[in-house]
């Protein structure tokens, strides 16, 4: 996968702009004018207060629940302001729904790559509440009831803003915010929702169902799912239809399947400046902004002003939005539902072309602090060449997924050391003491200052440069030996590079007992390795032997064993074919699923039983029973009428001359896992 690069100058220089321009406008000749929710806030939402001046929680562990969890922090009372000292993804086990109104989540805050929410939905359900840099993907490892599975979702609440996060990886739709009053999705990244996965009715792969009475989105990314790009709401479920009001400008959406926008039933709506780009996926109605017709097939249409968006491929509806654009009603219905002005709404500082806007919304949406993870990256890769890497049952290459394993599952976010914060009160204590504050008096986080904002609120703002932290090395793979036979006792390994490895550690097990030993442990800095000339392995022996990257961050994940087997030594090169001793090597693979190798040797003609047991001593298997000569002998052992667990294989030789006595028995253990 080609590498994205983000400029952190420019995301600096993004902020600080952003930060500089709040603080000029808030001083008036009276005082402070009404607060913004951050720097950058805009649209409906950007007067939220969150869980400004409130108590302080400190997500310090990934649980699902209990004591510095998130969801401890996120079910309190009060106003309360949550920060994390760890990076890493949380796997709910039953819906994070926030009930109680006032309260910040700042993701920015955690050290190393991030947080990630996944297994089950994150709900709103509560006023007042601001939420930034987390990234939202569920999945469908979840137990119970997932139809409703959304990444994160809420309605019939007032004051909200959700600003640079990522949701992909829903049941349903994979954000929807409507029947909200005041609220604001802005620079935001909502990409492949699932389209064959364990909704009750069937296909689902949807965006998001938008609206409100008073609710901007804008500069987010739509990308990947076969329909609602979003679903305006409308005024379905409100009795005042006249106060549904959505201002829906700059955004980018991508690669849309059967459908791209639509809805809106007796809403008012601005559609300014967005950008429309059809993907793999997209086989039909590639010109589309908007398919205004109503889903009742009525006369509740909504009422649109749609102005200036950009329809890559198709320049005379760029030019104009009307031409062609607003489909599936009538020339008599377009004029009905056609505005000439916008509806009033909150300016945007940030308002720009859709051009301007497709090209900052992929460098900047999304939950880019501390960093951009892999999923986003890669998303953003696809929109920017209009391709897709993944598809499910929609067809490959589509983009549009069933599961998150069609895409390689969550990516590990590694987390790094915190910085030291004395007093608990969310600030570090370098920043505290380079700002006149007390690092061991905890009141001083919460207290506002004359700018508006509370100094815990002044030091998460502060955080404007992408994370510096260096990764963990990635995945390798070994190359040689892998499965093979007659190896030298002093072997050459070579594998291939890992990302960000400066080095690499090298172990060696033998084969012998429960495989268990570690024999040799070497660190190198190349992607091969020579057992020494003053060291060599034992000579008709199995080894396994794995690696994985270093670097100043750790060890990297391990890789998978392989297994080698050793040639005969010089003192048995009269005949290698031909073993000295009676001899039973341990299977492989194992653990193994269902099928593993079990090895042994014999050195003169017998009656040979190859045997496996449960650990109750119960014979579940016969691999062998006949008589067999001199040499190395080895026979599939296939388990698929097993279930998983532990089981003993045994080698047992009786002689051919004589009396039937017993001349070797030997077993082994082997792990079955399905």
């Amino acid at each position: 996968m080609k590498k994205t690069h983000y400029s952190s100058i420019k995301f600096k220089t993004l902020l600080q702009f952003s930060f500089l321009f709040v603080l000029s406008v808030l001083i008036t000749s009276e005082g402070f004018a009404q607060t913004l929710a951050f720097p950058g806030a805009e649209g409906f939402g950007k007067y939220t207060s969150g869980g400004r001046g409130g108590d302080v929680y400190q997500v310090t562990n990934l649980n699902d629940s209990g004591p510095g969890s998130l969801r401890f922090g996120a079910e309190m009372e009060g106003a309360r302001t949550i920060v994390f000292n760890i990076s890493g993804t949380i796997q709910l086990e039953t819906d994070l729904r926030i009930r109680n109104d006032s309260i910040s989540i700042f993701g920015q805050t955690a050290p190393g790559d991030g947080i990630a929410v996944s297994g089950r939905s994150t709900v709103i359900d509560a006023d007042n509440v601001i939420i930034q840099y987390v990234r939202f993907r569920p999945g469908d490892i979840g137990s119970g009831d997932l139809d409703g599975l959304d990444a994160l979702w809420g309605r019939e609440n007032s004051d909200v803003i959700i600003d640079h996060v990522s949701l992909s990886w829903s049941v349903d739709e994979t954000g929807s915010f409507y029947d909200n009053e005041n609220f604001t999705l802005q620079w935001s990244i909502l990409s492949e929702s699932m389209y064959s996965s364990v909704h009750s009715k069937d296909e689902h792969g949807y965006g998001g169902i938008w609206g409100g009475a008073g609710a901007t989105f804008h500069h987010n990314l739509l990308a990947h799912h076969t329909s609602r790009n979003p679903r305006f709401n409308g005024a379905r479920y409100t009795t005042t239809p006249q106060t549904e009001l959505v201002d829906f400008r700059n955004n980018v959406i991508y690669n849309w399947g059967g459908n791209s926008a639509y809805g809106g039933e007796e809403g008012n709506h601005n559609m300014v400046a967005n950008y429309y780009k059809a993907g793999p996926a997209t086989e039909s109605n590639r010109d589309r902004i908007l398919d205004a017709r109503t889903v009742s097939g009525g006369y509740d249409f909504g009422k649109w002003y749609i102005e200036d968006n950009y329809v890559d491929g198709y320049p005379e509806i760029t030019a104009d939005n009307w031409n062609g654009g607003v489909q599936r009603v009538s020339e008599l219905e377009q004029e009905y539902i056609r505005m000439d002005e916008p509806f009033e709404a909150p300016a945007l500082e940030s308002f720009e072309s859709a051009e301007e806007a497709y090209q900052r919304v992929l460098e900047f949406a999304g939950a880019v602090l501390p960093r951009r993870d892999t999923v986003d990256a890669r998303v953003v890769h696809e929109v920017e060449t209009g391709t897709a890497t993944f598809g499910g049952s929609y067809g490959a290459g589509t983009g549009i997924i069933d599961s998150q394993e069609d895409v390689g599952g969550w990516p590990e976010l590694l987390s790094a050391t915190p910085p030291e914060d004395t007093d608990g009160d969310g600030i570090p204590d370098s920043w505290e003491n380079d700002n006149g504050l007390d690092p061991e008096n905890a009141d001083d986080g919460q207290a506002i200052t004359e700018s508006g904002y509370s100094n815990l609120e002044l030091y998460v703002h502060s955080i404007q440069e992408q994370s510096e932290f260096t990764p963990a090395p990635g995945v390798l793979t070994l190359t040689s030996p892998v499965g093979q036979t007659g190896i030298s006792t002093r072997p050459e390994f070579t594998w291939t590079k890992a990302s960000f490895a400066n080095e690499y550690e090298l172990q060696i097990r033998d084969g012998s007992g429960d495989y268990a030993a570690i024999i040799y442990d070497a660190v190198v800095e190349d992607t091969m390795y020579a057992i020494p000339q003053d060291t060599q392995l034992v000579g008709d022996e199995t080894y396994f032997w794995r690696v994985r990257g270093l670097n100043e961050a750790g060890g990297g994940v391990w890789s998978d064993y392989a297994f080698f087997v050793t040639e005969m030594t010089t003192s048995n090169e009269v005949d290698k074919d031909q073993p000295g001793t009676f001899r039973l090597s341990q299977n492989y693979p194992n653990p193994f699923n269902p099928s593993t190798t079990i090895r042994y040797s014999v050195p003169q003609s017998a009656e040979i039983e190859v045997n496996v047991f449960d650990m109750a001593g119960r014979k579940v298997a016969q691999v062998v029973n006949k008589r067999q000569s001199a040499g190395q002998h080895s026979v599939q052992f296939d388990a698929s009428n097993l279930s998983s667990g532990v089981y003993i294989y045994r080698l047992k030789a009786i002689s051919l001359e004589g009396s039937a006595r017993v001349l070797f028995s030997e077993t082994r253990k082997m792990t079955l896992i399905k």
